[in-house]
């Protein structure tokens, strides 16, 4: 039997044999910090051995599957990789040797630096060099996910394909360590249909054609964040020494088409009871790069005011946002000049009466959500983007 690489692990329970089928179980084990339990058997007499069985785990670490995913393991203390997305390949030579169809139930899968997955159903299937994962479901901030993806072999360079339904995802408990989390509340809903190709998840993610689209509505979300995305000097200095408040989210909306490995947004605005936010840019898969450009927009006035785009660029590990300083200069001078004739004037640059127009958010979010995804492996016919 070829099975993927793991840590060390340990297992104990009873090991039958009936003409051509093995079995193991029930048996309890670790594999390195996670437990599990449940039974396997194996039939041998076929053109290839067959695996089937049922697997339980109450604590399950990422980092314990990584080989499985394409994640290289790390050894304690040892720097993260630069790049994100798992880049080491499958060694599909060794799914020829075996068919599978075993189930996996995790009550919590557990990911150093972000939010567990709760509840994990997964059914994974090798049958001739393919696998496939579905249902993958699980728990996320409250809310619900629904995954299926598809690894095919039988030609080469291996092909991917992933479907991905999130629903009733809670922001407040998705971004725990966001300073405003506490004055953020919303549903989050997504979508994405992705297909690529290449010898491991990164490169088939850098070579991904389909479409993401994420959207937020009738949540609060911190008002002390909108005033420094439009850097309102004097609203942010109120909010920091009063305490923040929140404020109405209409719509968040992201739509991106994807070309190549490149997410480029066909909608991605934020609408607040305060202000607009559009950006517009790309981000690349195959280079792990930011290049979103930001322009907020206030439906207040606000008497002073930088009104600068903002950039988030970057890699996906370290992504910095900037302001443009040039356009600060511009208003700083502006201000200056003004000043030196009447210092009441020097406002008038940094003055932003706002233009008191909201996002057609309910357009948007009808355009985007749609009928419901259904919950069934992507097929084999290319899906064009709607």
């Amino acid at each position: 039997m070829a099975l993927p690489s793991t840590p060390v692990y340990s297992f104990k329970g009873p090991l039958q044999r009936e003409g051509a089928r093995w079995r193991i179980g029930p048996f309890q084990g670790q594999v390195g910090q996670s437990d599990v339990a449940g039974s396997l058997q194996l039939a041998t007499g076929g053109p290839r051995p067959v695996m089937t069985g049922q697997l339980a785990a109450r604590r399950l670490h990422l980092a314990d599957l990584g080989p499985a995913v394409g994640a290289a393991p790390q050894a304690p203390g040892q720097a993260p990789p630069a790049r994100v997305l798992p880049e080491l390949p499958f060694d599909t030579a060794r799914w020829a040797s075996l068919d599978a169809d075993v189930t996996l139930a995790a009550q919590t899968l557990i990911r150093p630096g972000a939010v567990p997955l709760e509840q994990l159903q997964l059914r994974f299937q090798l049958q001739d060099r393919r696998v496939t994962m579905n249902p993958l479901n699980f728990a996320l901030a409250s809310g619900q996910a629904r995954a299926q993806v598809v690894l095919d072999a039988r030609s080469l360079p291996l092909r991917g394909r992933l479907g991905l339904q999130l629903r009733g995802v809670q922001l407040a408990r998705l971004f725990p360590q966001a300073q405003w989390r506490q004055a953020s509340l919303g549903r989050l809903d997504g979508d994405a249909e992705l297909s690529g190709q290449g010898p491991s998840v990164g490169r088939m993610l850098g070579s991904a054609e389909g479409r993401v689209s994420v959207v937020a509505q009738q949540g609060l979300i911190s008002r002390l964040l909108m005033e420094q995305i439009g850097l309102h000097l004097l609203e942010m200095l109120r909010l920091n020494l009063g305490g923040d408040e929140t404020v109405a989210l209409n719509c968040a909306v992201a739509d991106f088409a994807v070309v190549q490995g490149e997410m480029r947004p066909r909608v991605l605005v934020l609408d607040t009871a305060v202000s607009t936010v559009t950006g517009s840019g790309l981000v690349s898969l195959s280079d792990e790069r930011f290049d979103l450009r930001f322009v907020p927009r206030t439906k207040v006035s606000s008497l002073v005011a930088l009104r600068s785009p903002l950039y988030l660029r970057g890699p996906f590990r370290a992504p910095a946002v900037t302001l443009d300083g040039g356009a600060i200069a511009t208003r700083g001078l502006g201000a200056l000049a003004l000043g030196l004739v009447n210092p009441l004037l020097a406002l008038l640059p940094l003055f932003d009466a706002g233009p008191g127009q909201a996002s057609p958010c309910a357009q948007l979010v009808r355009d985007l959500q749609g009928p419901a995804a259904p919950a069934t492996a992507p097929t084999d016919a290319a899906r064009s983007p709607r």
